[in-house]
């Protein structure tokens, strides 16, 4: 019983981390939209360093900017919403949603998008749990300008054995074995 405590939780910290690479694939993914929907038409030219700061100012008289010259994500989330592009909410839930659809895993979620003091600004999903403290929270992401988004959600028991259906196959054959 100890052994099945312990896979219960390794399986759960999994899908914890699956969840977590699940959330920042579909920020990138989200990224990409806005950024072949609004920006990918005309040539940009910007230039810059990990340790330049990014002007507003000259990135609206400069219009554009080239995707691949930005080296950080961070950097191109923050361009897009200096240009009017802000996160959107409702794509990235879509593409969140898909995305733990197709990794099999269930569970009500909230997407919440806070700024820099911790306030919400957004929140899209199942919003009746969010506030839960034995709910998963994923890895907080930076957007741009001190905001970030982080998936709160509540991974059911039943996912979590279902995870562990293999698992739990083999031990009962070895236990019958033995």
């Amino acid at each position: 019983s100890i052994w099945l405590y312990n896979s219960y939780y390794v399986e759960k910290a999994d899908i914890g981390l699956r969840i977590t690479s699940l959330l920042s694939k579909s920020i990138d993914q989200e990224m990409e939209f806005r950024y072949d929907e609004h920006l990918s038409e005309e040539e940009m030219v910007f230039e810059t360093s990990e340790d330049t700061l990014i002007d507003p100012a000259q990135i609206k008289a400069q219009g554009n900017i080239n995707k691949d010259e930005i080296k950080e994500t961070n950097m191109l989330q923050q361009v897009l919403e200096i240009l009017g592009q802000p996160l959107q909410m409702e794509v990235l839930d879509s593409l969140f949603q898909k995305k733990l659809s197709d990794a099999k895993i269930s569970g009500k979620y909230t997407l919440s998008y806070k700024d820099s003091t911790g306030s919400i600004l957004e929140e899209v999903g199942d919003l009746s749990f969010s506030k839960r403290n034995k709910a998963f929270r994923s890895e907080s992401f930076l957007i741009a300008s001190g905001k970030r988004i982080q998936a709160i959600i509540d991974i059911p028991t039943s996912s979590i054995f279902l995870q562990m259906a293999w698992l739990l196959a083999g031990s009962f054959l070895t236990l019958l074995i033995i």
